[in-house]
This record gives C-alpha cells, structure tokens and sequence, in this order.
C-alpha cells in the first residue's frame, strides 16, 4: 500500500515531467500539501480571489466572482465564515483577485479588489478598488466601508484578466490577462490618479496561458501565477523589477489541480500558499488546501484525509495514446472518472458511475483526442483525487 507520501511524490512527478517538456523546472521547496480546511461557508460558491490577512491570524480574505454583491469575506483558514465587509460604493460586475498591498497610510496594509474580468473583451476600461484592511471583532458578522476607486484601461483594447497583483516594494500594480494564447501582463505604475482613468503598460507575455489568480508573498521576494493545471513561481532577484522577473521562465511548485480552481495567496508568514476552487460540481467536499514549505513547522492544519485513496496514471508500454489509470478506494464507493481539457471542461466521461473497492486499474483511450494537456478525475463518493495528463502522439 502506497502512503500519502509516495502518493504526492508520484503527482509531482507526473507535474515535474510535463513542465519539463516547456522548459521549465521543478520547484522542490514546497512539497507536502495538507488540508486546511473545508470549504463549506454559506454563500462562497464561486471563489475566485484569495489573500492571507495581515493583521488577523489565520483568515483569508476571499470574494465571489460576478454576480454577488459588493462584498469582500473574511474567512478562517479552517473554512469559517467570520465576517462579511461590503463596500458601499462600489459594484462587483467581475470581480476576480483580491492582492494585498501598501496603501495611503504608511506601516498600514490595504485591499485591492480587482474588477478585471471581461468575459466579452467589450470593458472599455477596468477598476480597481482599494480599501484599508479591517480588523475583524469576533462579535462583528459584517461592516460596511468606503473604497478608494482607481480606473483603467489597456493601450491595447479591452482583455479579459482575472489576476492582480500589487508589488509591496514599488506599489504598483500588475494585472495579468487570461484569455490569449499567452498570458500578458500589464503594469500600473504608482502613484495611481483617482480622479481620472489611467492608463496600463504592457511588460510582456507569459509562457502559458488561461492564468487564473497570482500574488506575491508580504516579503515582495516570491512570487506566483496559478492557471487551471499549475502553479507557477518566480524568485526575485535583489531589487529587481517585476516588470524583469516575468521576462524569465517560472519554475513549477507542486499542485493538484481542483475542480475550478481560481484562487492562490501566500500565507501571512510567506511559508506556504493556499488554493481555492469554485464549487462547478456540488456532489464532492472542497478543501481549502495549503502547500507549505520543506523548512516550514508542521502547520496547524488537518491532513488531506485517508492516504488509501490516491490515483496515479502511467502511459501504456504497448500503445501510444493508451493511459493506464492505478488507483485504490479504501471503502465501497460511488466512482465516477472524466478526463477534463486545460479549461478543465469534460471531454471524456470514463466511467459514469460504478460501485467500486480496491486496488484497481482503468485505461484511459486518448488516441482520438488532441496532443495537449489534460486533467483526469477520480470521484469516490464525495472525495475528489486529480492527475495531470499530458497526451503526445509522437
């Protein structure tokens, strides 16, 4: 029986593989990932934006995508909703990051919500709002306040973008779009007009695309873009720029992509990141999961949960286009098995449902599909197990 352990090493392994043939390389400083939490707060069903507090231990700054009201969540990292701040004059058309950053008052930290998301490409400009980070009263479940309004637009006609960052040691700001066959990023030097729209700069282009969330850790030294399959790291160089570090190829950390997952932060202490995913399926948990560093204490938080159910998948030895999925369910369950594209979409529905224990094998016909990346999810009931699978013909 495999432990947890070997478990992890062999989806990193899968990670490390497929990020290899991009010419990245594999980013060994973080490599255990536990569970934080349960993701089951009333109301957060479509999270798309994360940040770790700075000034209350253990929350998560958290917000819906488009369609909830104008309001920012504090969440404990064990998935307890604490409070729910709303910003009076301010709309959510499409919200998409939340990033954590210096602000008007020296020494204090402050909220950037970014209203960056534009399904259409039909936004003529974008927003980004900017408050002081509150302190959450335990007796207090909700507050209203005022934000700080900063407009913008890109040189280059409308773009969809759902990740935002503010770079502590510059404080400008840094959006990076989602929808091209590269990601952009585009720069807003500080200081910021509120009174009039401003104007973006383009820095360059990313060697993947679909970026879903980024942030950069309080130290302003590290920092990391997430799409739907994996995250993706950059390590900066004294006192170098953004604008230089995202003109060099990242490095890969370690993630099991989630079943929409749309949210990325660092902790509060910089020794680890959290991942969050919407809720596209309501027939599994989700998990607030948090991936810590090899130097790191062991983090108060709960492990994932019984390290019998695991899932791996080697390609066949006779066949090309043929995957061998090798997984174990622990106790009699309700398996399901799809294969999702990078946008993590259904393209093959493997098994739809069947009554399942064991140590068992499945083959997975990749033949017909298109060379590219692909997800392959394994449902046990309400446990959910993913693996990275990245199908070439020759």
């Amino acid at each position: 029986m495999k432990t947890f352990a070997t478990v992890l090493a062999l989806l990193i392994l899968v990670s490390f593989s497929a990020t290899s043939q991009q010419g990245n390389v594999a980013d060994i400083r973080f490599i255990n990932r536990v569970k934080a939490g349960n993701l089951d707060a009333p109301g957060l069903d479509e999270v798309s934006g994360c940040v770790a507090s700075s000034v209350n231990k253990d929350v998560l700054w958290v917000h819906n995508d488009s369609g909830d009201d104008a309001v920012v969540y504090a969440l404990s990292t064990k998935g307890e909703l604490l409070c729910a701040v709303s910003i009076e004059n301010a709309t959510n058309r499409d919200w998409e990051d939340i990033a954590m950053g210096p602000g008007s008052e020296k020494g204090k930290s402050f909220l950037y919500l970014g209203d960056i998301g534009d399904n259409n490409g039909s936004a003529s400009t974008i927003t980004v709002y900017r408050i002081a980070e509150p302190m959450i009263d335990p007796l207090c479940k909700a507050m209203t306040i005022s934000a700080e309004r900063i407009e913008m637009k890109y040189p280059d006609g409308p773009r969809d973008a759902e990740a935002l960052i503010v770079d502590p040691v510059s404080n400008d700001i840094y959006i990076i779009t989602k929808r091209e066959r590269k990601s952009r990023v585009y720069k807003l030097s500080a200081p910021f007009n509120f009174k009039k729209i401003n104007t973006l700069s383009f820095v360059t282009e990313l060697p993947f695309s679909l970026a879903t969330a980024a942030d950069i850790s309080h130290s302003g030294k590290s920092v990391i873009v997430k799409n739907y399959v994996y995250v993706y790291s950059w390590e900066r160089n004294n006192s170098e720029s953004l604008a230089s570090l995202f003109k060099r190829k990242p490095s890969v950390l370690p993630y099991m992509p989630e079943l929409q997952g749309e949210a990325v932060c660092f902790s509060a202490a910089d020794d680890g990141y959290f991942t969050l995913s919407e809720r596209p399926d309501t027939t599994v948990d989700y998990s607030i999961n948090y991936y810590f560093k090899n130097s790191a204490k062991n983090p108060t938080y709960i492990d994932i949960g019984d390290d019998k159910f695991y899932m791996s998948i080697a390609p066949s030895a006779d066949t090309k286009g043929i995957y061998n999925a090798r997984y174990n369910i622990p106790i009699p369950a309700n398996v399901r098995i799809s294969v999702r594209n990078e946008i993590m979409m259904e393209v093959e529905n493997v098994e739809p449902s069947t009554f399942e224990q064991g140590l068992l094998e499945r083959e997975i016909d990749m033949i017909d599909k298109p060379e590219g990346t692909y997800v392959v999810v394994l449902c046990a009931d309400r446990q959910y197990s993913t693996s990275v699978l990245e199908v070439k013909h020759r």
